[in-house]
């Protein structure tokens, strides 16, 4: 009888989760997004082969398109689901994948008073609860903006496919090594007294939407048990807004890619923001190990660590801002640049902006710092010191 009540009382849960919970608000879908155009000049040290000549201006456009659904049900939870579809070029350009139009993020999202899940293709918590130099809102992002796509072909992002030396930026250089949009679980907290928590966890690197590593191949899936974690502090006192934030991340490497001297990679990094009347005072400082090699492939035993600091002014529809940045790798490499930007908005959603940033890697042999040169793929050699202005306009719907 025993077994029987505890059998009909298991089956009797059961049927109450399966039981699906009204909606207690209907499902509300908005359309939103951001199409930029920009022009840059830049001038720079790179070297091209014979055959090449540096443009020295360019022009270019960003386009994306939101789609964000959100719901709750009676039982209080809320539900939906967050989808960014971006242009990304023509079938052979910046998408690397044969598609132009692609999602960027797509993932469901279940939260209430338990905090909130997030599970798809969408930025993990050292992403989000990182804390550095205030970027956004100031020309294109100062030095998490757009100068990277104009500048020499090895600073941008640590592209393996442009550069055999320099320090490896990563996400531009101002946070750690993160899992980006590959497909991932995130847990956040809720906010309590300020403070709010959140931890990831991703099966691979570089994988999103339907894609599935059944085998470790070189390049592909070595980056794996992606897990990062972070806290974050949002407060004010006496009228001064204060945002701190403290994160870390990890993976392990596939030692059959790589050799047995490869460790598992790991990156943390500690920021704070202070803002008072307008004004906002910033940086961070961080610090990656293992698998952070300058040549923007995987090595053991290099490692690099640096800092970034930056103050921004909003008043209005103006907003300027300034940002230094300066990294140092275990090797010879450092790369640092500073930017200077400004934004003003013409009316709601239409904004002009500009910015200039001037940007260093160097090469330390035997205590002599200088420009270094290496070969490129697109020449035999490549020194990489410049300067990119930008000047652009954006609708944000």
């Amino acid at each position: 009888m025993k077994k029987v009540l505890l059998a009909s009382t298991a089956i009797a849960g059961l049927i109450a989760l399966g039981t699906p919970a009204q909606a207690a608000q209907p499902i509300t879908v908005t359309l939103g997004g951001l199409v930029k155009m920009e022009a840059g000049l830049w001038d720079t040290d790179e070297a091209v082969a014979a055959s090449r000549s540096q443009m020295g201006y360019e022009l270019r456009n960003e386009s994306e398109i939101y789609v964000d659904t959100t719901a709750e049900a009676d039982n209080g939870l809320k539900y939906g689901v967050h989808i960014e579809i971006e242009y990304a070029g023509p079938a052979t350009g910046s998408a690397g994948d044969g598609r132009p139009l692609r999602t960027d993020e797509a993932n469901i999202f279940l939260s209430g008073g338990f905090g909130t899940l997030e599970i798809g293709d969408q930025d993990g918590a050292s992403d989000t609860l990182a804390v550095f130099a205030p970027t956004t809102g100031y020309g294109s992002g100062l030095l998490y903006g757009d100068y990277v796509y104009f500048a020499a072909g090895d600073i941008y992002n640590g592209s393996t496919a442009a550069s055999t030396k320099g320090v490896r930026l990563g996400d531009y250089g101002l946070k750690v090594e993160d899992s980006s949009d590959a497909t991932k679980i995130t847990y956040y907290t809720p906010t309590f007294a300020g403070f709010r928590a959140g931890i990831t966890y991703g099966a691979a690197a570089g994988m999103e939407g339907d894609q599935v590593v059944q085998q470790y191949t070189t390049g592909t899936g070595a980056r794996r048990d992606w897990i990062e974690g972070g806290v974050q502090y949002k407060g004010e006192f006496s009228g001064v807004g204060v945002l701190l934030g403290a994160v870390v991340s990890n993976y392990s490497n596939s030692i059959a890619n790589y050799g047995s001297g490869m460790e598992d990679y790991t990156g943390y990094q500690f920021g704070a923001n202070f803002s008072y009347a307008g004004f906002t005072l910033g940086g961070s400082w961080l610090h990656q190990e293992d698998d952070v090699d300058h040549n923007g492939n995987r090595r053991a035993d290099d490692s690099y660590e640096g800092f970034n600091v930056g103050l921004g002014y909003k008043t209005g529809p103006v907003a300027v801002g300034v940002a230094y940045m300066n990294l140092e790798d275990s090797a010879e490499f450092s790369y640092e640049a500073i930017s200077v930007g400004a934004t003003y908005t013409v009316a709601p959603g239409l904004a002009v902006f500009t910015d200039v940033t001037w940007y260093d890697n160097k090469e330390t042999v035997n205590g002599v710092t200088r420009s270094f040169a290496g070969a490129n793929t697109n020449g035999s050699g490549v020194t990489d010191e410049g300067t990119v202005f930008l000047l652009g306009t954006s609708v944000a719907f």
